[in-house]
């Protein structure tokens, strides 16, 4: 015993201690060196009134350099950004940059500083290449506002596949529980495992204390499609499905007791799978040496049960095949599928509509647009209840009700005018044709307008009135009244 009374064997748990704590300091500091403030300036374009923009609002988080010189951030804390601003944690230093690659469908972009120079020498972070499992210790960095490091405990607590914020295919998705600190402000923040990134935060529930985590197999796979020079977005399903659980079902399609699988409900036209033929009423029993439960899940070699949609986007590339076991007209077959990725503005409903301006054509008065997503966000945070059920019903079903190729035109409202009266109160109608041409694309209504019949316009609906006349010249003149008396910038935007 010491002079003080203390034993050696206290004064060494006391070094090791201070050893690990000054280890774990040491580590941050080499961390948060790798990491910058991402300072967004954003305004997004009016879907309901295309003309106008949106008021301007900022968001920032924190991004991750990586590989190359670059910058890894989500795609949510960029989008519609018109001004993107590196910052060095500590705010001695900034510098502008600009986006290399966007992948909103899930929810990655990576940035680049227009000064190349203002990250030489910073030491790009390692992502974290296995698998990771539930109870893992991870770390979540945040930053006050003098650059200094807060570092929460989290723990990996659940692993699941869940549609990301733009609703456009479902990813993995790590739970994790955590208490953050009060501090900053961020939209993102960096998650680390053993000194190695391991996600971007998404989104935080402060009442159960739970975050959920961009997780680093999406992270690998965005990375290594956008390393190969081409990058071509991770690849879709390009079906429906439904659970094969009704027992009517089961015995039409000739499906035993015991058979696991899941109903082909759709198959999207011009897919991998539609190309492979698979049909509408197959039974897809598995896929290369994996079975499907009747609930669409597998069992995932890292991660346990997970939903099919993990295999086919995350653990497959564009252009690699799978073999989908099926059963047709109570046999079974062996497609091979070429997966394929389907960019948002080949849909005939557009999920996906950042960064640009909606198209619009305003004729006498009447506002056409075709049918978006963005659109139907307009009306907030319950669109999928609150937007008229015709066009959630369209969207919904896209697939089915609109031909490959084709857009669904509507007439989103009426901006009062002395031509149109009578008309103005006309709203969320559905066109079918203007002149006597069918209207399959928004630009079909720009051409029908050059060739009038006997002197009027005629606009045709699906709905209540079906037919609006409007007259030639008045149409004309009105556009130029309206035009002049609302401020409008134009009466139209097409994009080629």
């Amino acid at each position: 015993m010491t002079g003080n009374g203390m034993t050696k064997e206290y004064w060494i748990l006391l070094l090791l201690l201070f050893g690990g704590a000054m280890a774990q300091g040491a580590r941050t500091d080499r961390l948060s060196q790798s990491l910058l403030r991402i300072n967004v300036t954003r305004q997004a374009y009016d879907f309901v009134r295309p003309w106008e923009k949106e008021s301007p609002s900022s968001r920032n988080g924190i991004g991750a350099v990586i590989s190359g010189g670059r910058i890894l951030v989500t795609a949510s804390l960029v989008e519609n950004a018109t001004y993107l601003e590196l910052e060095r944690i500590d705010g001695s230093a900034n510098c502008p940059a600009s986006v290399v690659q966007v992948d909103y469908g899930a929810n990655l972009a990576v940035l680049k500083p227009n000064d190349a120079g203002f990250i030489a020498g910073v030491k790009p972070l390692r992502i974290h290449q296995k698998t990771c499992r539930i109870g893992d210790a991870f770390e979540v960095f945040q930053f006050e506002s003098n650059g200094t490091a807060v570092v929460a405990e989290a723990e990996l607590k659940e692993t699941k596949v869940h549609p990301y914020p733009y609703s456009i295919g479902a990813y993995l998705v790590f739970q994790l529980k955590v208490t953050l600190a009060s501090v900053g402000n961020s939209f993102t923040l960096p998650v680390f495992y053993k000194g190695r990134l391991v996600g971007l935060t998404m989104g935080h529930n402060q009442g159960n204390q739970t975050v959920s985590v961009l997780p680093a197999p999406v992270i690998n796979h965005f990375i290594a499609d956008l390393d190969d020079g081409d990058y071509d977005g991770f690849p879709m399903a390009g079906f429906s499905f439904k659970k094969l659980d009704e027992p009517p079902l089961r015995r039409h399609l000739g499906v035993a007791g015991d058979t696991i699988g899941i109903f082909i409900d759709t198959v999207r036209p011009s897919g991998g799978a539609a190309a492979a033929g698979l049909m509408s009423g197959d039974v897809l029993l598995g896929v290369d040496a994996y079975n499907i439960d009747n609930s669409g899940q597998y069992t995932d070699p890292n991660y346990g049960k997970l939903s099919l949609s993990h295999l086919l986007s995350t653990r497959s590339f564009t252009g690699d095949v799978r073999i989908f076991r099926i059963h047709r007209d109570r046999e079974t077959l062996l497609l091979p599928v070429t997966l394929s990725a389907l960019r948002p503005e080949h849909y005939p409903v557009e999920p996906i509509s950042m960064d640009k301006a909606p198209e619009y054509i305003i004729a006498g008065g009447l506002v056409f647009q075709e049918l978006t997503r963005q659109y139907l966000k307009a009306w907030r945070g319950n669109w999928s209840k609150a937007a008229p059920n015709h066009f959630l019903h369209y969207e919904k079903y896209q697939w089915d009700l609109i031909a490959p190729g084709d857009k669904l035109v509507i007439l989103s409202q009426v901006i009062p005018a002395a031509g149109n009266v009578g008309y103005d109160d006309l709203r969320y109608l559905v066109v079918t044709s203007v002149n006597n041409r069918s209207i399959t694309r928004l630009s079909d209504i720009a051409e029908a307008l050059l060739q009038p019949v006997d002197g009027f316009h005629r606009f045709e609906f699906q709905e209540d009135p079906h037919v609006v006349i409007m007259d030639a010249d008045t149409l004309d003149r009105e556009n130029r009244h309206i035009q002049e008396r609302y401020g409008l910038p134009s009466l139209s935007r097409l994009v080629d």
